[in-house]
């Protein structure tokens, strides 16, 4: 039994190669001997998809028409001397910023669903099998001693609470609830996008920035900053989930809080937008040890462990959801192109109102996109420190 425990532990030693708990770990304990909070749980979003959207303007680069016209052709666009007859340069240059965020979107929806999948039934197998050396351990007594591997630990308590099954269950409740939250955010902008192209379309252009200060995602999350984050500024606000998650990590966002109709403000607000996972800091304390648990205990961490991987897989879905939506919006926007397009003379940007289509569209690739891809990574490190933590357990049981 022991060979088979061992054997177990080796092949989980070799999944979690490539974990970062170790370096999350140790920015806490350095920033805790420093007496600072400037080592902190990097967003794993804070690349993303595009760079800063600029406002559509005449006086573009060279280079940033060149390549709005290459983007062009990524949905059958090409460039022609009817294009530019009906276009102007910014307009083509926002144009381009909307079709290349929709190709990478689609592209990265569909490469990580199917990772996202694998990983999660991978996982499931390890769970199985712990809990299959388990039932077969006639356990009578619990050790006396005290498990010490700290990072394993601190990467599953909340605050001081060691309870380890009880804390994987609020991750998967909270999972269930953001995931949810996502979906609904992705449906609103998606909504406000059509809107915004019906109403150029239609020729009835009425107060589109009232699209951009709407910000669905908002309305799930608590207004203020977490200790050692980002406060409010001119145009952005600070906003945090309530609950803290395990390893004391928090959901932080930053998000637009204008009302202003000036375009360059909300863009501006746009591009200082994020939303992340980070450590609350303020509530972290070490916890060096814990008595080892019994058999009992260590069979619902594993069961907890099994419920959160089956949660993550139900929102595979959530990746399928926006993947099908991203292919519609690439219909809608050969429309769009085509409406602006249809014109007796050039459609200046401020009438085709192309910088509030891509702000509202790169919002779903850069934020919500990369936050749910982090927030499955994160539940997956989670996970492999259950496992590591239960399989320790099984070791000294055999």
């Amino acid at each position: 039994m022991a060979l088979e425990v061992e054997k177990l532990l080796d092949e989980q030693k070799q999944a979690n190669a490539s974990s970062e708990y170790d370096m999350l770990y140790q920015s806490v304990t350095d920033a805790q001997s420093t007496d600072t909070v400037e080592d902190e749980l990097e967003p794993e979003n804070a690349t993303v998809l595009e760079p800063d959207y600029e406002v559509a303007t005449e006086d573009l680069s060279l280079a940033s028409f060149k390549d709005a016209l290459v983007s062009l052709a990524q949905i059958g666009i090409h460039y022609s001397p009817i294009l530019l007859s009906k276009l102007y340069k910014g307009t083509v240059y926002g144009i381009g910023r909307l079709v290349t965020g929709l190709v990478n979107g689609i592209q990265t929806i569909v490469d990580y669903r199917i990772r996202h999948q694998q990983s999660f039934d991978s996982l499931r197998e390890d769970i199985a099998k712990l809990q299959r050396v388990l039932d077969t351990l006639d356990v009578k007594t619990v050790d006396e001693g005290v498990y010490a591997k700290t990072k394993v630990i601190n990467s599953l308590k909340i605050h001081d609470s060691v309870d380890i099954a009880s804390n994987i269950d609020i991750l998967t409740d909270s999972m269930k609830q953001l995931v949810s939250n996502l979906s609904h955010s992705v449906d609103n902008d998606i909504g406000y996008i059509k809107q915004l192209i019906a109403s150029v379309t239609s020729k009835s252009i009425k107060s589109p920035h009232m699209a951009l200060q709407s910000i669905p995602i908002k309305t799930y999350l608590t207004e203020g900053a977490i200790e050692g984050y980002g406060e409010a500024s001119d145009v952005v606000q600070a906003f945090h989930y309530a609950n803290v998650l395990p390893g004391d990590i928090r959901v932080l966002a930053i998000l637009p809080n204008t009302e202003s109709d000036n375009i360059d403000l909300l863009t501006k607000a746009y591009n200082q937008s994020s939303l992340y996972l980070g450590l609350d800091h303020s509530s972290f304390v070490t916890v060096d040890s814990i008595p080892y648990q019994g058999k009992d205990e260590v069979r619902a961490v594993l069961k907890a462990l099994d419920a959160l991987c089956q949660e993550a897989l139900q929102h595979v879905g959530f990746y399928e959801h926006i993947q099908v939506t991203q292919r519609n919006l690439k219909y809608l926007f050969r429309l769009y192109i085509s409406a602006i397009t249809s014109s007796q003379q050039k459609m200046p940007s401020k009438l085709s109102l192309i910088d509030y289509v891509n702000l509202k569209a790169l919002f779903i690739h850069r934020i919500y996109l990369p936050f749910s891809i982090d927030l499955h990574t994160y539940v997956s490190r989670v996970v492999r420190a259950g496992l590591q933590y239960s399989e320790d357990h099984i070791k000294r049981f055999s």
